[in-house]
């Protein structure tokens, strides 16, 4: 089942990221890297911000796009991200029904906030 959430995250994710799929592939090898032996809760927060951090650079290069339509963008694909690789694993000390939702919105805000401290220091 998780290789298929995977499978269909990078389909989504290269459709969003306008075909930037090695991009696509470096995300989520962090996002799973992540999870390695000595994986600490302060992990999952430091990779979406890294991700956030990541992406905001290429949606800014999308000149279509409005930057509300960009902050989306970086909030979806790190949410996104959450949601495939962290959320379906039984993560140790606390229920998944307690944590999940708090790291959601978390991670979400690390999103927003990052791309706002981005795009307003250019």
């Amino acid at each position: 089942m998780h290789a298929n959430k995977i499978q269909k995250l990078q389909i989504s994710l290269t459709d969003r990221l306008f075909g930037n799929v090695n991009l696509v592939d470096d995300l989520i090898d962090a996002w799973e890297g992540a999870l390695a032996d000595d994986f600490q809760w302060r992990d999952i927060l430091t990779i979406a911000q890294s991700t956030a951090e990541t992406l905001v650079p290429v949606v800014m290069s999308f000149s279509m796009l409005t930057n509300e339509q960009k902050r989306e963008i970086v909030v979806e694909t790190t949410r996104d991200l959450f949601d495939a690789v962290i959320e379906p694993i039984d993560l140790p000390w606390l229920p998944d029904s307690l944590v999940d939702p708090i790291l959601r919105k978390t991670i979400t805000w690390l999103a927003e906030t990052t791309f706002d401290r981005l795009v307003e220091g250019e």
